[in-house]
Parts: C-alpha cells; sequence; structure tokens
C-alpha cells in the first residue's frame, strides 16, 4: 500500500476567479509572500493563516473518476505529491527508484486501463491538485472472511491541504465502497507517517497488522488499518 505516504460531503460554493499565477501559488501564501518581504514573517503568518478559510470557501472543490486520458496528470499528482511527502526522510537513490518504476506513465496508463483499479482526482476551479486509487485486490489474511477494497493511494499537494481535499477524497472513496456492496475498507500506511495515521484514526480506521513496503532498496513496514462499511 502506498499511501505514506470530516465527515459529510464538503461542497464549496461562490466560485471566484482570481489569477494565481505569482509564483503558481495560492492567493493566501501569495499574500504571505509579500507581506513577509515588507513587514516580516510573524505578521505574514497571521495574515496567512487567516486568510486560508476565507479563501477555501470561495473555491470549488470538485471530485471526478479518472479516464484513461488522465494519464499524465495522475503521473505528475503522484511524482510530485510523493516527493512533496517522503523526499526529506528517504534517500535520494530510493526515491528516484521508485518513483521511476512506480509512478512512471506507462505504469500508471496500465493501471488506469485495469478495471479492478479506480481513480478520483481532486480539483479547484479546473486544478487539479490532488488523486486517490481504490482497487480490488487480493486483502490480508485478516480480512479473507470480509469483501474488501482497499484504499492504495490518497495524495493531495501540500498547498492545497488546507482546503480538506484528502476528505473529500476519502469521502468518494468510502462511497464508492458502498455503492459497490464492499463491507470493509482497508489500506497501509507508513509506520512514521503519524499525520496520516491521525488523519486515519479520526475517519474510524483501526490498526490490524503490518506488512513490508519496498522503497528502492529500502525495507519499511506499513501499518495495516481497516475500517467497516456501513
Amino acid at each position: 500500500m502506498e499511501i505514506k505516504k470530516a465527515k459529510s460531503k464538503i461542497f464549496y460554493a461562490n466560485r471566484l476567479s482570481i489569477n494565481s499565477n505569482y509564483l503558481q501559488l495560492s492567493p493566501p501564501h501569495t499574500l504571505y509572500l509579500i507581506v513577509k518581504a515588507a513587514t516580516g514573517g510573524f505578521i505574514a503568518g497571521i495574515i496567512y493563516f487567516a486568510a486560508i478559510p476565507t479563501y477555501s470557501l470561495m473555491l470549488s472543490l470538485n471530485i471526478r473518476t479518472a479516464i484513461l486520458a488522465d494519464a499524465a496528470v495522475i503521473t505528475t499528482l503522484s511524482v510530485t505529491t510523493f516527493t512533496e511527502t517522503f523526499a526529506h526522510c528517504n534517500s535520494a537513490a530510493d526515491m528516484a527508484m521508485y518513483l521511476s518504476t512506480e509512478m512512471n506513465p506507462a505504469k500508471l496508463e496500465r493501471e488506469l486501463d485495469d478495471n479492478s483499479n479506480t481513480f478520483f482526482i481532486a480539483s479547484v476551479d479546473g486544478k487539479d491538485i490532488g488523486f486517490a486509487k481504490v482497487r480490488n485486490s487480493l486483502a490480508p489474511p485478516e480480512l479473507e472472511h470480509t469483501h474488501a477494497l482497499e484504499i492504495e493511494r490518497l495524495y493531495v499537494l501540500r498547498d492545497y491541504h488546507s482546503m480538506k481535499a484528502g476528505a473529500a477524497l476519502m469521502t468518494r472513496c468510502l462511497a464508492f465502497a458502498r455503492e459497490h456492496n464492499y463491507n470493509t475498507v482497508w489500506l497501509g500506511v507508513w509506520e512514521h507517517n503519524h499525520k496520516a495515521i491521525a488523519f486515519y484514526d479520526r475517519w474510524g480506521f483501526s490498526a490490524f497488522g503490518s506488512h513490508i513496503f519496498m522503497l528502492g532498496i529500502d525495507e519499511q513496514t506499513d501499518v495495516l488499518m481497516s475500517k467497516e462499511i456501513e
């Protein structure tokens, strides 16, 4: 499982067209840089965190089911978000090996073309900011007695974490599980990714085991977590 990586459906109204091309950052982040340059980091930080909730409500967050033509989008999001999350705590060689073998365009095209996989893409006002992948895979032995769906990946660009896109993607994954009569969802998360573990815990997932995840030549441990579908 590669997620190394609230509860009602989220809808954002009042679409607002904003030119945020400045450094390709969100307006709150752009404002932060401008104010920081003029007044210093402390005041800029206050303004930044005050602006995020207002800005988020002005934008429209959408979740769509990916198609084969989205392979390039999925590839870019995969490489960018995985690097943002794990590059600082893994070797460059292991990261490069994993990304080149697991997150290349040809492999992701095959995954999109496989009916056992379903991808969801989160976008904000036309910009793709994250994705999730669920699959009907061979469940761990502990879940053999259930009809289980795996959430294999769930990633959101760092600059958009405040918009709760991860929660929206999780909502869609759980809805998919209900729609297809699964009674359990499960996932694996790196044992050192405490932020992700806390996120899944808030969604009602519980640890039930572990398995080995190879990042390049580094043998790592993923915590396995599951949740029953009501």
